[in-house]
């Protein structure tokens, strides 16, 4: 993809009701020039999708077809060219967030199910919490190990990047040793929380750095993805009045084993990249 091409990307996108933004785009330019990708037919493009690298570990997303051209094998080689770049990465595993109703697609295509992402929204009144501050650019490295726990791999440049970007809303629990953090990722209208993670020992401290984001946006509208299996998560969040939108699939392609750990999951850094 080039700058050229982001209005295309925005505009497919935007038929979903994506909500992406030339910033969400110039980011994943940043990160992976080479897997922000575009489809081309001859002199037409037809559709766009990203591929996350980390190493041993990819994630796939934003595929989208322009709707006059699906069905004609566009998807299958856009998602074939991202499998090719997240392999030559080193890739051992890549991962995306299916909709139910295409997951047979993604399973022609050689990719396995397991568990769903629940995408939540709603609005709820917060308490700033004396513990909770802001991250430090210097603490970015310690947090990248800790997330690894239970994000399956190192996505420090996706950690600067919203560090970059969201500084203002990215949260820790001061402690000896890193325990949680959240960032949240404001846009007009409302806020998406991209990864929220916590030891699954100490959930009542993810609970409190909710509770303080929501305290630093009040009357927004936040949206998130929580893995199925952490039922803490659900419930603290329905008691908020959270409700469900939508549900995706989790489905990976080559080999198992590199995953997320629900457990300290409360929130995916996006559907897109995990």
């Amino acid at each position: 993809m080039e700058p050229q091409d982001i209005d295309f990307a925005i505009q497919l996108t935007d038929l979903e009701g994506w909500g992406y933004s030339e910033q969400d785009f110039l980011r994943f330019m940043r990160m992976d020039p080479s897997g922000t990708l575009v489809g081309w037919d001859g002199s037409r493009r037809v559709g766009v999708t990203t591929a996350t690298s980390y190493g041993e570990v990819a994630w796939i997303g934003n595929i989208i077809v322009r709707p006059e051209d699906r069905g004609k094998g566009y998807g299958e080689a856009l998602v074939e060219r991202a499998l090719e770049y997240s392999r030559d990465q080193g890739a051992e595993t890549c991962w995306l967030n299916a909709y139910p109703d295409v997951k047979g697609f993604y399973q022609n295509l050689e990719f396995k199910a397991t568990g769903e992402t629940i995408h939540l929204e709603g609005q709820a009144e917060g308490e700033l919490q004396a513990e909770a501050r802001l991250v430090h650019a210097g603490e970015l490295d310690a947090i990248s190990m800790f997330d690894n726990r239970y994000f399956g791999a190192r996505r420090l440049k996706v950690l600067r990047e919203f560090y970059h970007d969201y500084g203002s809303s990215f949260l820790i629990w001061p402690a000896e040793e890193v325990v949680a953090y959240i960032v949240g990722a404001p846009y007009p209208g409302g806020v998406e929380v991209a990864p929220w993670v916590c030891d699954p020992s100490a959930s009542d401290i993810a609970e409190r750095l909710f509770l303080h984001l929501l305290a630093q946006h009040p009357e927004e509208i936040f949206g998130l993805n929580v893995p199925e299996e952490n039922g803490e998560a659900l419930t603290f969040l329905k008691s908020l009045g959270f409700g469900e939108s939508f549900r995706t699939v989790r489905m990976y392609h080559g080999k198992g084993g590199h995953g997320i750990d629900p457990r300290g999951t409360f929130s995916l850094g996006g559907l897109e990249k995990g």
